[in-house]
């Protein structure tokens, strides 16, 4: 184990591969691949949240649209009488 008292970061070697440890956060800061895994999740649920905004859109659209067909039709009704 080692200290960087420039980046005060606390330097490790873990399982063959160089990693830091912030002790003011008490957290290992995250290793290039393990970054490039939390952006495409984080990319992965931005797109389904947004087609899931998308289906709920479409789902409004398609009920305004039913809605305006059944009063038209009850108009249609109200005037037969």
């Amino acid at each position: 184990m080692g200290t960087s008292v420039v980046l005060n970061l606390d330097l490790w070697w873990v399982d063959g591969e160089l990693r830091f440890w912030d002790p003011i956060d008490e957290r290992w800061l995250l290793s290039h691949e393990e970054e490039h895994a939390r952006a495409e999740g984080e990319a992965a649920r931005a797109a389904h949240a947004e087609n899931e905004r998308d289906r709920q859109v479409a789902a409004r659209q398609k009920a305004e649209i039913e809605i305006l067909r059944l009063r038209q039709r009850l108009a249609e009704l109200g005037e037969a009488e």
